[in-house]
């Protein structure tokens, strides 16, 4: 295959400003569309067939409008590609796609620590559950294929090439159908070198794209086990690295296709996971413990004495209205009003004393009730003498008993008889009639 001198015209529009690199099946090159006067920048592959023999060459070219197709499917994904045109110049095929302004992965992936590699290895993921989803293997996943977009930073996988297919020997018709290797060594799974690609080989060289971040060792490089032909990676590793995370990397990158991932749906699945359960690593900072987390509570009730002793004085309020004609509207009040959470013995005691406060309020209203207890020491109140003055907040204010009159002037002193009698006490409120009291 001649190269492409630069400033050279393809198919009467694309003008070629460099190389991108050389394959097996191809050339690409960075070129510019002179339809547009802003002349945009676009990739050009360079698709060469493996034989010019007219017959082959007509199979060839229906495979290649097949793969057209396809490419057209996948360029509707935001990371992939899109493909712009196609067209057959001099017996050969030519790509046109979307130039993607970024760096790709090659050299820049080296270090990177356990939830970086997660995120890397989840974004490559995304794409190519879309990839299998239009019945496509990949086979090629690897840092150069693989680019860091630059006005958002997000990674879009490239060269879908369709020249792997439609280059392939094995669509030559021949009686002994010889297959080639396509993909990178060390990428590669066994399998595939063999010719027979599955969708889980892109699992498994997504998952040696995560170890190669993790160990900075080319996937080439890193030793097997001689009895089962596993990797052996993990002392390699240069961060702290959760025993979650380890086991994912291993089921992808397992020697036999049957014991790894079978879709990539699962691994996303299991990636997801990571984040919602504690993940162990080993280090010595896990070992300390612990404090615990104390929760107080914002709003704290009240005493439960304090409590009680407002609804108390609320009980006699209500009561007091009840007796002197409140209405319906008091019982309702009544009636709404929670009791509040006490223990027993001081709801007991609350209740024990409400038939005492109800026969106070009954006494300081009408005087119906049966007088209370005198007192051991009684000293009794001259009718004359003023009333002590009134408490600043009386639970239940009396109206005052005004004095006696005294309508007569005293009569004259009586002569003392032999053997008087003791006087007798002077009369008590109680005894005296409602209207003096003031009922």
């Amino acid at each position: 295959m001649l190269p492409l001198p630069s400033n050279s015209v393809l198919g009467c529009r694309y003008r070629i400003l460099r190389s991108l690199g050389d394959g097996g099946f191809g050339q690409t090159f960075l070129a510019e569309d002179l339809k547009y006067s802003f002349q945009p920048q676009c990739v050009v592959k360079r698709l060469l067939p493996q034989s010019q023999n007219p017959s082959l060459l007509e199979i060839t070219r229906r495979l290649f409008q097949k793969e057209i197709e396809v490419l057209k499917e996948l360029g509707k994904h935001d990371r992939i590609p899109e493909l712009l045109d196609s067209f057959e110049e001099n017996g050969e095929f030519y790509l046109v796609q979307q130039y993607i302004d970024g760096e790709d992965l090659e050299g820049k992936i080296v270090g990177l620590n356990e939830s970086e590699t997660i995120y890397l290895i989840r974004e490559v993921l995304e794409i190519l559950e879309f990839v299998h989803g239009k019945s496509v293997i990949h086979r090629d996943i690897k840092p150069s294929n693989v680019i860091r977009r630059r006005h958002d930073d997000k990674l879009v996988v490239i060269d879908f090439g369709a020249v792997k297919q439609i280059n392939s020997p094995s669509v030559i018709p021949s009686k002994k159908s010889v297959s080639v290797a396509v993909g990178t060594p060390g990428y590669m799974p066994s399998e595939q070198a063999g010719g027979r690609p599955r969708y889980n080989s892109d699992i498994y060289a997504t998952g040696m794209l995560g170890i190669y971040a993790l160990t900075g060792i080319q996937p080439g490089e890193i030793p097997r086990d001689e009895n089962t032909g596993e990797l052996i990676w993990r002392e390699s590793v240069r961060c702290p690295l959760s025993q979650q995370f380890e086991a994912v990397l291993k089921k992808m990158v397992r020697d036999h296709f049957s014991l790894r991932y079978q879709t990539v749906t699962e691994v996303l699945k299991d990636l997801k996971d990571l984040n919602e359960i504690p993940r162990t690593v080993v280090r010595e900072s896990d070992s300390d413990p612990i404090p615990p987390t104390v929760i107080s509570d914002p709003h704290p009730l009240p005493s439960e004495e304090l409590t009680l002793q407002d609804w108390l004085k609320k009980s006699i309020l209500w009561i007091f209205l009840l007796i002197t004609g409140g209405g319906s509207i008091i019982v309702l009040s009544f009636m709404s009003f929670k009791l509040p959470q006490a223990s027993p013995v001081t709801a007991t005691r609350g209740l024990y004393l409400l038939p005492r406060v109800v026969q106070g309020v009954q006494e300081g209203c009408c005087g119906t009730s049966n007088p209370p207890p005198e007192p051991s020491n009684p000293s009794p109140t001259p009718i004359n003498s003023p009333s002590p003055p009134p408490l600043d907040d009386p639970p239940n204010p009396r109206p005052p008993v005004p004095p006696e009159p005294n309508p007569s002037p005293p009569a004259p002193p009586i002569p003392p008889k032999p053997n008087p009698s003791p006087p007798s006490p002077p009369p008590r409120n109680d005894d005296l009639p409602c209207s003096i009291a003031g009922c």
